[in-house]
């Protein structure tokens, strides 16, 4: 997956790249040692004079609800976790660690900002698709498989 050597212990190959700032490193110990003393969001230019963050998605995608399948409604909002909370890994205790898949990418475009995963939490639609048993299963099954890229409902969407 990498192909150099690791940007925080100089010694390692790199196997992964910092979500932030696309900083290769080779290990946890790496990682959280980069995080706490070098990490730095990268913000370009274009960034710095944006509309809110809920007004753009909205802009992006204006006809969201038509591209989203059949949902079935549940309004009982008891039922799902504060969806604008941090959006993190559902842990069972505080020292439980979740899993995360390391992630490569063409285009460091195409991966969504945590700014932006927030607002688009907070859109009714997304909510309301999201509450779908069937878009449920079928995130479960692209994000299980071991070449998500090839899952057929990707395909499909492209």
């Amino acid at each position: 997956m990498g192909g150099g050597s690791c940007d925080v212990c100089k010694e390692a190959p790199s196997k992964y790249k910092c979500p932030t700032c696309r900083t290769p490193y080779c290990s946890v110990i790496c990682f959280k040692k980069h995080k706490v003393e070098f990490c730095q969001k990268i913000v370009p230019q274009e960034e710095t004079n944006k509309p809110p963050l809920q007004e753009e998605v909205r802009a992006d995608y204006p006809n969201i609800k038509d591209q989203l399948p059949s949902l079935s409604k549940n309004p009982d909002e008891d039922q799902l976790p504060s969806l604008a909370a941090d959006i993190t890994c559902p842990a069972q205790s505080p020292n439980t660690v979740c899993p995360t898949k390391a992630l490569e990418v063409e285009d460091p475009s195409w991966l969504v900002d945590r700014n932006r995963l927030r607002s688009l939490v907070e859109l009714n639609e997304v909510r309301d698709a999201l509450r779908d048993s069937e878009l449920q299963k079928m995130i479960l099954q692209i994000d299980g498989s071991s070449e998500p890229e090839k899952h057929p409902q990707i395909r499909r969407a492209l």
